[in-house]
């Protein structure tokens, strides 16, 4: 599964720069080579033409990326094609069309302007450096100025001390225990038993309390990743970070629903040993068969639909400002070009 979205930087930030390669100079070759006005005159819609030119290149740059990805992914891990695999990077082979369908726009935004070449270069240039390297690091620098998440050493010490107070504690818990459990009794004559079952309750009260502490913990990764969704309005390539995330199942969201479902596991795990450590009685091959079994492939492969709307929205905003942009300015300078013919004419 790691393999098949090493690319997903790739997408973000060299494939742009692919796009605007191959449609820097769309309008501005025309222009310089004097071209310009005999297009005008015979192409019944400029806006049109420059648009397909752009959707010649972005489509062209989304196979290329989309077949490395399915070949990748699919055919050097399993040594073949399977189509049923390949199937499933459809959903997100089109949003790469989608994210690539934005650099066109900004394209065709930039061809509207009289600019030669090498001037429409430079702009999708600062377009691009904005965009992908400028704003993305900003936006982060300001989420992790306000989002100290503890490393791994300090959920380590707050568990320690957890189980520290847990242990000075012990008559109090093991009390608690033996209320919560009135059906409980003791053998007398088996003190081993007594001192697995505060053993139990030691671990229980352990455990209850460092799921609070943790719950803290997720909630501000939640609020984190909350700024994250709405930040994507202000580039484009933050809701690119946002689609290869959720589709290769790295976002903080994948990863507190990875730790709670092994903290539930676990608990599980330990409650399924306390009617045989109760009873005094030995492991069967039927105990070790029905012990709980933690399967973590089906967190990976969640879409949550929250941040995916949120990235659609952006794209689209995107694409809608800088293609109607575009629009207009060719537009007018058709109804320009147009006024000038007439006038000439007469």
């Amino acid at each position: 599964v790691t393999g098949a979205y090493d690319m997903s930087l790739v997408v973000g930030i060299i494939l742009p720069l692919a796009v605007l390669i191959l449609t820097f100079d769309v309008a501005a070759a025309d222009r310089e080579n004097g071209r310009w006005a005999l297009i005008q005159t015979h192409c019944s819609s400029t806006p049109g033409l420059i648009a397909a030119r752009c959707l010649v290149a972005v489509v062209a740059v989304t196979v290329v990326i989309n077949l490395l990805l399915v070949t990748s992914a699919v055919a050097f891990p399993i040594g073949d094609v399977s189509l049923a695999a390949a199937a499933e990077f459809a959903p997100l082979g089109l949003w790469v069309l989608v994210y690539l369908m934005f650099w066109g726009s900004v394209a065709f935004c930039v061809a509207s302007f009289k600019l030669s070449s090498a001037g429409s270069g430079l702009t999708l240039l600062l377009c691009w450096g904005t965009l992908v390297l400028f704003v993305p690091s900003l936006v982060e620098e300001r989420l992790n100025e306000s989002s100290a998440f503890p490393d791994a050493s300090e959920l380590v010490a707050m568990e320690t001390r957890i189980r520290e107070q847990v242990e000075q504690q012990m008559d109090s818990v093991w009390a608690d225990y033996l209320q919560q459990h009135p059906d409980l009794k003791l053998d007398d004559d088996n003190p081993q038993q007594e001192f697995l079952l505060r053993d139990i309750a030691k671990e229980h009260a352990a455990r209850s309390q460092i799921d609070n502490e943790l719950q803290v913990h997720f909630d501000q990764y939640l609020n984190r990743e909350a700024r994250v969704d709405q930040s994507q309005l202000l580039t484009p390539t933050l809701a690119w970070r946002t689609v290869a995330d959720q589709y290769s199942g790295t976002s903080l969201r994948h990863y507190i629903d990875f730790a709670q479902a092994t903290a539930t596991f676990h608990d599980k795990y330990v409650r399924s040993f306390e009617p045989m450590t109760v009873a005094g009685r030995e492991l069967s091959l039927a105990d070790i068969q029905s012990l709980p079994k933690f399967d973590g492939k089906h967190i990976a492969s969640r879409r949550y639909s929250y941040p995916l709307s949120f990235a659609g929205a952006s794209l689209i905003c995107w694409i809608s400002v800088f293609s109607f942009i575009g629009w207009l300015r060719l537009r007018r300078s058709d109804v320009a070009t147009s006024r000038g013919q007439v006038s000439r004419s007469s």
